[in-house]
């Protein structure tokens, strides 16, 4: 944790957020570049399971959604359709 705490610190806060003895300091994610944020998101991962679970979850769910649409597409391309039967099921057909 000691090395989260001193990436946020140094290489984040320090070097993005904005600094008001008004308004104290504010640093929104969306001003880090897209380099140093991968770099947070890489040490928090090797650091913490929970962080690496949901993450790695939440990318499998995106890819889950898409694979399906992929599939169509890359079917109707080669002229492969898909027929729906009475019980649910699908089935392939080819076209010349």
């Amino acid at each position: 944790m000691r090395e989260i705490n001193s990436f946020i610190d140094i290489c984040l806060i320090k070097e993005y957020s904005k600094k008001s003895l008004d308004n104290g300091y504010s640093l929104d994610i969306d001003d880090v570049p897209q380099n140093d944020r991968s770099h947070f998101l890489d040490l928090l991962m090797n650091h913490d399971t929970d962080v690496k679970d949901q993450v790695l979850s939440m990318m499998q769910s995106w890819i889950n959604d898409r694979l399906q649409i992929c599939e169509m597409k890359d079917n109707f391309q080669n002229n492969v359709h898909v027929n729906r039967t009475i019980n649910g099921d699908y089935s392939w057909s080819a076209t010349a």
